[in-house]
């Protein structure tokens, strides 16, 4: 990114750092580009340029503590504004029976069944992706996880379908040779890793017949049925974001869908 970057200044005849102004920072993050399939993109997502911006933000901080230049273009820079996150979709009890068959026809040990799981007991794509043949437990169907960023470490139960699924996973692998192994990808980095798993779930939910022009089920929709679950098992909202590894009360009840402050009170269910 960086050096697309010095590429677009070169061609505006900006040669050295201290000469990048504001201005030709927002005409390199607003200018087209390509998709992640190759395709032209004549105006980029606000995403894109969220990412050129941090890209630069971090050449200049480096470039700064290097003593390579003293410019800071990116002082005043409006923040580039965020689109509203679409809710979660409600899926059905029938839509997950889909995407279970559909995860592990005719390969019940493949990872795709393994990634399925993963998400039914409430791990997030970046946990998903971080984990092991070690983190299972299955005696007490249960698998642990580190945590990420964004979630908490804890344990997660596995129902019946989950457990199997994983069970039948860890065996294929340990053929393979002295574990542990990674349950779903084996991508060189994090960023790789985690993309790898959104992938892997589209895979599932086309199979399904859940991915179409019209709707797009997706990993958040699966967090979100979890959770619903658990809350609708339990009446608490603690609960849910104890299973989801979530450090609020107030991220529990955005991730399911609830009202909490129509509600009862304590984070109960009514």
């Amino acid at each position: 990114m960086c050096e697309r970057f010095l590429g677009f200044a070169a061609a505006h005849d900006v040669i050295y750092l201290d000469q990048v102004t504001s201005g030709l920072i927002r005409r390199f993050e607003t200018a087209p580009g390509r998709d992640r399939h190759g395709r032209r993109s004549v105006t980029p997502a606000p995403g894109s340029e969220r990412q050129r911006r941090g890209a630069l933000r971090t050449l200049f901080a480096d470039c700064r503590s290097m003593g390579l230049t003293t410019a800071h273009p990116l002082l005043d820079a409006p923040a580039i504004p965020r689109s509203p996150r679409r809710p979660a979709q409600q899926i059905t009890d029938a839509e997950v029976a889909k995407l279970r068959f559909h995860a592990g026809y005719g390969a019940p040990r493949s990872r795709y069944a393994a990634l399925l799981a993963l998400l039914l007991a409430g791990q997030a794509s970046a946990e998903i992706a971080c984990a092991t043949t070690a983190d299972l437990d299955t005696p007490g169907a249960r698998i642990s996880t580190a945590g990420s960023t964004h979630t908490l470490a804890r344990s997660c139960p596995l129902d019946d379908w989950s457990l199997q699924a994983l069970a039948q996973r860890a065996a294929r692998l340990a053929d393979i040779g002295p574990g542990p192994h990674p349950l779903v990808t084996t991508a060189s980095s994090a960023y790789r890793a985690q993309a790898s798993v959104g992938a892997g779930f589209s895979v599932i939910a086309r199979r399904a017949g859940l991915s179409t022009a019209k709707r797009q089920v997706r990993l958040r929709d699966v967090t979100a049925y979890r959770g619903q679950q658990v809350f609708a098992q339990t009446g608490r909202l603690s609960e849910v974001a104890r299973v989801l590894g979530l450090t609020s009360l107030d991220a529990a009840a955005a991730t399911i869908g609830y009202d909490w402050l129509a509600g009862p009170g304590n984070g109960e269910a009514p």
